[in-house]
């Protein structure tokens, strides 16, 4: 048993401890239960990267559908596992989130941790909601305990919501251990927020080379960065500016 497989299993510990019974207040406001642990490829670089929670919305009915087919467990270890060649959070399979952390930092995407700060999904009706605070306080906790087991080496935050929960949880595990969780704070890379000004600035990849390498190193995502595309390089342009290009 490799040092991945024996801390999956102890996060999975974690997770299950964190499921939502049917007699709690928050049970009929959640999609699924379950809380799910993060993404963790084969060979890990010590980066963790998360947005905020995932849309089980009405456009991504067919996902709902396979995961009311799983089991218990294999939803808290959905993320990866569901669709092949995508890990089940948003912006990183659409590529906005791949392209930040290569350009910003100079990693390998493909070495990288990826989940959600809120790992519970809220619809109203059948449309996505954002992540209540009485489901933010969970996630304080859920997170606060997984520190606990699992050590990063640098977190990236993107988007209001998952900076607040993980000030609070970084707090909490300051107080318990003498572990440090250095932190980058990025803005939400949603097309919402970012299309106002993304096409505001032509000549962008000409100030931004740490960008325009990682795009020309990386065809093969071609296909899911043409979807907004300026939107998803303005993003990784943030990326750089607030972290610094490595």
């Amino acid at each position: 048993m490799n040092s991945n497989t024996r801390l999956g299993d102890r996060l999975l510990d974690i997770a299950a401890k964190h499921i939502i019974p049917t007699n709690d207040p928050l049970y009929s406001m959640i999609v699924f239960p379950e809380p799910y642990v993060p993404y963790m490829p084969p060979v890990w670089n010590g980066y963790l990267v998360l947005a905020e929670s995932q849309n089980l919305g009405n456009p991504n009915d067919p996902y709902v559908k396979e995961l009311e087919k799983k089991t218990p467990s294999q939803r808290m270890t959905r993320l990866g596992s569901i669709s092949p060649g995508t890990v089940g959070v948003q912006p990183w399979d659409d590529c906005s989130l791949k392209l930040a952390v290569e350009s910003a930092l100079g990693i390998k995407s493909e070495e990288t941790a990826v989940s959600n700060v809120v790992p519970w999904s809220q619809r109203a009706g059948k449309a996505n909601i954002n992540p209540s605070r009485w489901l933010q306080e969970r996630a304080v906790d859920f997170w606060s305990e997984m520190f606990s087991v699992f050590r990063p080496k640098q977190l990236i935050v993107c988007g209001k919501v998952a900076r607040i929960v993980m000030e609070r949880v970084i707090k909490n595990v300051t107080k318990e251990t003498s572990y440090v969780l250095p932190v980058i704070a990025w803005r939400h890379s949603s097309p919402k927020v970012i299309c106002p000004v993304s096409r505001m600035f032509p000549d962008i990849l000409k100030r931004y080379p740490e960008v325009a390498g990682v795009l020309d190193a990386h065809q093969e995502w071609e296909p899911q960065l043409k979807t907004y595309r300026q939107n998803k390089i303005f993003f990784a342009c943030h990326a750089v500016s607030i972290s610094g290009a490595k």
